[in-house]
Order: C-alpha cells, then structure tokens, then sequence
C-alpha cells in the first residue's frame, strides 16, 4: 500500500500536476520536514549521518546496524496518528519518500524516542 504512495507522488510530480488528499498530507510533510533539514556526521558515530533542523535531531543513518532511526514523536507518531499505518506501512513509507527526497539508498526505518 505505502509502495504505491509513493509511486503515485512520483507520478503526479513527474506529470506536473497537483496532489490531492491523503498524498498531498504525505508530501506536504516530507516537504517541511526538509526544507532547511542539515545533514552532518558526529565524532564518536562512525558513518553514521544526522538530521537535524532547529537544535531537533528528526532522524540518524546507522551506518553499522543499517537502521535509520527516525524520532517517534516528530515522524513516527504523525503517521500512525493521521493515517492509522501500522510499523511497517510507516517504515515503508518513510523509506521510500527519505529515498526519494535525498536520491540514494536509505536504510530501513524504526522510530525511537531519543536518537
């Protein structure tokens, strides 16, 4: 389901057209969610690459156990609570829209409360 989502926003984008609905929520998320997101890599946190916007860290790249940790409360909550997806609808679709947003591989998502 989450799947064709995100092929249905690709879609429209590449079509020049407006989304609607439950697309439109999805999309207009991802898109405040980075506009202004900085990526950077900590000491101590090999590989690992940071999201962060406003002193909030939104999501982490692990790069050893190949998880991207995404916050519960900022990400995770927003669509279990707006859309009533289940862990692996939410960790499909954030994969695929982070992927599509960043333009390379993302590893699979899980939330956490404290990243």
């Amino acid at each position: 389901m989450t799947h064709k989502i995100v092929r249905h926003i690709k879609i429209t984008k590449a079509l020049n057209k407006k989304l609607t609905g439950d697309h439109k929520k999805i999309d207009d998320f991802f898109n405040e969610l980075f506009d202004g997101l900085e990526e950077y890599e900590r000491s101590g946190y090999s590989g690992d690459i940071f999201f962060e916007k406003n002193g909030i860290i939104y999501m982490r790249q692990d790069s050893k156990k190949e998880i991207l940790w995404c916050s519960h409360k900022y990400i995770w909550l927003f669509f279990n609570l707006e859309f009533r997806y289940n862990y692996k609808e939410i960790s499909n679709l954030i994969q695929g829209m982070v992927g599509l947003h960043l333009k390379r591989k993302i590893f699979i998502p899980h939330h956490v409360t404290s990243i």
